[in-house]
């Protein structure tokens, strides 16, 4: 039988995403796919490489109608509101895998350092798995709430976790990271048009940012005796191809 699933936020690139690779899914039926900007628009029509993949419409149902009628839900949401919404779900007993930030960092004190914000429900922070197979594999079967890495901190995990675990990643490690215009999500600003962006590097966040802390833990859980990472991310590098 296949596991109705739910998308909360799911109008963004992570959600649209996640959509694109669940829809061809054959053990999983997305029954939701949920915006109250969008309630009622055919998915198609904000996702157009969807377009007539999917008949599903963007909804905005109730806690109680999600909790009644899916097995397993996604996160797609900001930092912050993310843990918010979530959080009935998780009480409730259904499996929650969190695109967000929310669940990452097990120490309240780094939370508040690099999110700059009060964490909103940290009675759940113990509940969470921090989704990284290599290292935890075991535990992520039977997780009831899971924690995706950042997109940086992902290619930083694999880099690193071979060190890790042979206990040579110590003292500080020096990284340079880029990433495409996708990186900083569907909402517009002056810095992600790509006439600011295409052929060159913008370095920004230097030295502090969020996906830092998730690593350092990662690394610890491995064993390695990690101080920190001096990052640096560079996003903008998307070039024309051959059509222009």
């Amino acid at each position: 039988m296949k596991k109705r699933v739910a998308i909360l936020g799911a109008t963004g690139y992570g959600g649209g995403e996640l959509l694109r690779l669940l829809l061809a899914h054959p053990s999983v039926d997305v029954v939701y796919a949920t915006s109250r900007s969008e309630a009622g628009v055919p998915v198609g029509r904000v996702h157009r490489n969807l377009d007539g993949v999917t008949s599903l419409t963007f909804s905005a149902p109730s806690d109680e109608e999600l909790i009644e009628n899916v097995d397993i839900i996604f996160g797609a949401l900001p930092h912050g509101a993310s843990a918010e919404v979530l959080a009935p779900f998780v009480r409730a007993g259904i499996p929650v895998i969190d695109l967000s930030g929310d669940f990452r960092l097990r120490n309240l004190e780094d939370y508040r350092t690099w999110y700059k914000r009060e964490h909103p429900h940290p009675e759940l922070i113990s509940e969470a798995v921090y989704a990284c197979p290599e290292l935890n594999s075991e535990l992520l079967k039977t997780a009831k709430l899971v924690a995706c890495p950042g997109c940086f901190a992902t290619g930083l995990n694999i880099g690193l976790l071979p060190f890790a675990k042979a206990g040579v990643a110590t003292g500080r490690v020096n990284v340079v990271a880029m990433t495409g215009s996708s990186g900083s999500g569907a909402s517009a600003s002056l810095g992600t048009h790509h006439p600011l962006r295409a052929g060159t590097l913008r370095p920004y966040k230097v030295l502090s940012h969020q996906h830092v802390p998730e690593v350092i833990q990662l690394a610890a859980d491995a064993g390695s005796t990690l101080e920190g990472i001096d990052f640096t991310p560079s996003p903008g590098f998307d070039c024309c191809d051959d059509r222009g």
